[in-house]
């Protein structure tokens, strides 16, 4: 599997990226674009290395609830 690499942003980028790679399945690692700017907007870019099989579905359900 090739690497994907996902940037998320928001307040809560860190917590949303740490809880992206803590679900069951999906390995990575993340790392933060630069500084939180005035509205405290911050950008992780985490790349996923590894996905097992069968939690996919799941997962998408696990992202559409983040909103």
């Amino acid at each position: 599997m090739a690497d994907i690499q996902v940037a998320i942003a928001g307040t809560d980028a860190v917590a949303a990226t740490e809880a992206l790679l803590a679900l069951e399945g999906i390995s990575g690692t993340y790392t933060v674009d630069g500084e939180t700017d005035k509205e405290g907007i911050l950008i992780t870019i985490a790349t996923i290395v590894g996905l097992v099989g069968g939690t996919l579905p799941d997962d998408c359900r696990q992202f559409a609830r983040w909103d």
